[in-house]
């Protein structure tokens, strides 16, 4: 019997979550890592870095920031401890709170920085490929803060597989390699929407496109084959 090639299904796009901040002051940057891990393959580490303004090296006094991540309504986090983790059984969904603490350090932007780390119970969270299609969920944002200010939103997922092998739609991403993609957009009039990103492997797609052509000649082959056996069959009880 003749073995068809194998063709590549369809690919489930993945849901997205949803970061929201609370800031009585102004913040500049709030960057998305998504990152996958060898040794825990069902795990995906969920890192946020809240960024403030250029030389601002501490929040004003007696003020506090909140940080909330919603996630997609099936996914659950590692740990979801009371008092910083509630349920939404409505949706289906965990929100984790964290309250950020600034600290400077001396980096480039000369800022104070905090940094908020989640894990949640999925393997590439976010971040979905096959032989042709990919896909990256950009997640929601809501900034509950100085209505002036417009920070700017980074999405970096990292140890991904080959996300540089795909042609992406828009939002076109700003950075990509073998293991890394990353967008980043502003987070105008408080709020950003979340969306999937799409990409294509346009050398796999023409592949799989005379593969199938392959299979069908394979099968009209066999098709043929059958018939031509039959009539002989017919004609030797003749």
């Amino acid at each position: 019997m003749a073995v068809l090639p194998f063709i590549a299904g369809q690919l489930s796009a993945p849901s997205f979550a949803t970061v929201q901040l609370a800031s009585s002051f102004p913040i500049a940057e709030i960057r998305y890592d998504a990152s996958s891990s060898p040794s825990a393959p069902a795990i995906t580490k969920i890192t946020i870095y809240v960024q403030l303004p250029s030389n601002v090296l501490n929040t004003p006094p007696g003020a506090a920031a909140v940080l909330y991540l919603e996630a997609p309504s099936g996914i659950y986090f590692e740990s979801c401890p009371r008092g910083a983790c509630r349920f939404d059984p409505n949706e289906d969904a965990y929100t984790s709170t964290q309250t950020l603490n600034f600290i400077y350090e001396d980096t480039d932007d000369n800022s104070a920085e905090a940094i908020a780390t989640f894990f949640v119970k999925a393997g590439s969270f976010g971040y979905v490929n096959n032989d042709i299609d990919a896909s990256a969920a950009i997640p929601r944002v809501i900034f509950l803060g100085p209505a002036s200010v417009t920070p700017e939103f980074y999405i970096d997922y990292n140890n991904v597989a080959a996300p540089d092998d795909y042609d992406w739609s828009a939002p076109s991403p700003q950075l990509k390699n073998a293991s890394e993609i990353r967008w980043d957009e502003p987070v105008s009039g408080g709020a950003a929407p979340g969306e999937v990103a799409a990409g294509i492997n346009s050398a796999n797609e023409s592949w799989d496109s005379y593969k199938i052509f392959i299979a069908g000649a394979l099968l009209g082959l066999a098709g043929g084959a059958l018939l031509l056996a039959l009539q002989e069959a017919l004609h030797a009880n003749d």
